[in-house]
């Protein structure tokens, strides 16, 4: 079974992951709500061996970056592994990011970082 942290932001519930690897993890903010231009990931592979883990590329506007295609993390067993992501690469249009992965024993936490300025 995969276990998740969803997005949070104080005490608001800004995110919500989806526990199967066949569906992967599905990031998206309440209504009326956006995710931010970088998001930090944290990922923990359980201690069974190799495991990827595929961030899913958006689907055109609003992802700028969308050309860049997708991106496949290897981590090893037992790996934490803590990544910065530019969203505008991942966001889909309906204003999910996807991530899938490769084994159900995965931990996937999700941050939005502030904005500067």
């Amino acid at each position: 079974m995969t276990r998740w942290l969803a997005l949070d932001h104080g005490h608001k519930r800004i995110g919500v992951a989806i526990g199967n690897t066949t569906d992967g993890w599905e990031i998206q903010p309440p209504s009326g709500q956006i995710i931010g231009d970088n998001m930090f990931l944290r990922l923990v592979a359980d201690g069974g061996g190799q495991v990827t883990v595929v961030l899913k590329a958006g689907d055109r506007y609003p992802a700028k970056r969308a050309d860049l295609g997708d991106t496949t993390l290897t981590l090893e067993a037992s790996d934490e592994v803590f990544v910065v992501i530019e969203t505008s690469r991942y966001l889909q249009s309906d204003g999910k990011i996807i991530i899938i992965p490769a084994d159900a024993g995965t931990i996937l936490t999700a941050l939005l970082m502030p904005r500067s300025g």
